[in-house]
């Protein structure tokens, strides 16, 4: 659940939630499950991406609908899609719905 006074999500998983390591196994390769139960902004932005629905229902059990609103205000960049952007702002009920953040790159 958010934190009235702050933007950071208050989640928490048990590192040692064997459904929370397949998980990050499942959806984040570049690091360890453990590395990934650290930041749940990134395991929750790659399920609300690429995430089949079972492993949604299993997303919406250990988290809240508000949790899901803040990796939308504030979601790693390049990750989300145009279509599953849209999705998560309906199916939250987020609107108006703000372009998909982008990555820019400056010149040198």
């Amino acid at each position: 659940m958010l934190d009235a006074t702050s933007k950071t999500p208050s989640w928490s998983i048990a590192e040692d939630d064997p459904q929370a390591i397949l998980m990050a196994k499942r959806y984040v390769w570049r690091q360890s499950p453990q590395d990934t139960l650290q930041d749940l902004s990134l395991l929750f932005t790659q399920m609300m991406t690429i995430g089949v629905m079972e492993d949604i229902r299993w997303l919406l059990s250990v988290t809240t609908e508000d949790d899901l609103r803040q990796v939308l205000r504030d979601p790693p960049i390049g990750f989300f899609n145009e279509r599953t952007w849209h999705f998560w702002h309906h199916r939250l009920g987020v609107h108006p719905i703000p372009k998909l953040p982008k990555r820019t790159f400056t010149h040198a």
